[in-house]
């Protein structure tokens, strides 16, 4: 496998916006009255866990996501109950359109699929990466459409070998950032994985056109622009036959 140009940490912790001083700084129109949803307390749990990773206090990041995620895995869906996130009201009336007659539905805050996310991030770097599987399913489960858990499995799939099954998580993922608006700013971070898994399975043309097409969304994104000087040296390479 050649060596990946990005970090595990710059994708699982958000890459479409940096590892910033706050993580998880992505606004919702949901969020205006978030004084009133369950679950709004933890909004903070993932920023201050990704600062605290940054500053290699690890325990500490573990611990301020762990009142949130007991929080989240008390709220269990089952036949009768169905708890969910969405990240607006356009997404909200989906979902209900999707969900069988008869299921209570009940909004908990975008805090759960993010502290989720964000202690998937930490499995990761912790190699337990069954665990950070099972976090991520808990993620995407609440938030259904939301493209993050489907970027970041297809990141830890390709990671383990598999870059088809990776390949097909990452345009899952895009298909949800072009149907839903409020998920736009991941297009670049998606595009870049499909463009890297491209390259895995040996596409380098259209690897080509997923890093071009991610500069569309991030124009001075310095990966994208790194990764179309690895392909082109690869094509120079083939040429000279070397």
């Amino acid at each position: 496998m050649r060596y990946r140009s990005w970090t595990i940490a710059l994708l699982l912790a958000g890459a479409c916006v940096g590892i910033q001083a706050r993580a998880e700084t992505v606004v919702t129109e949901l969020q205006s009255k978030a004084e009133t949803y369950p679950g709004h307390e933890y909004r903070d749990a993932s920023g201050r866990a990704i600062d605290y990773f940054r500053e290699g206090r690890k325990d500490a990041a573990w611990n301020v996501l762990q009142p949130a995620i007991v929080y989240c895995d008390e709220r269990k869906s089952d036949e009768r109950m169905r708890y969910y996130s969405v990240a607006d009201k356009t997404e909200e009336e989906e979902f209900r359109s999707e969900t069988p007659a008869g299921t209570s539905l009940v909004f908990v805050d975008m805090a759960c699929p993010h502290a989720y996310k964000s202690a998937a991030f930490l499995a990761v770097e912790s190699k337990e990466y069954e665990r950070a599987f099972a976090l991520l399913d808990r993620a995407q489960a609440i938030a259904p459409h939301w493209p993050q858990p489907l970027a970041e499995r297809g990141y830890l799939v390709g990671q383990l070998g598999d870059n088809r099954r990776a390949l097909e998580l990452y345009r899952h993922a895009l298909a949800l950032v072009e149907k839903y608006p409020r998920s736009g700013h991941l297009k670049g971070l998606v595009l870049r994985g499909i463009g890297y898994q491209l390259i895995e399975t040996g596409d380098l043309e259209g690897a080509q056109r997923a890093y071009r097409d991610s500069l569309k969304a991030e124009p001075d994104n310095a990966l994208a622009q790194r990764e179309l000087e690895f392909i082109r040296g690869q094509r120079e390479a083939t040429a000279s036959g070397k």
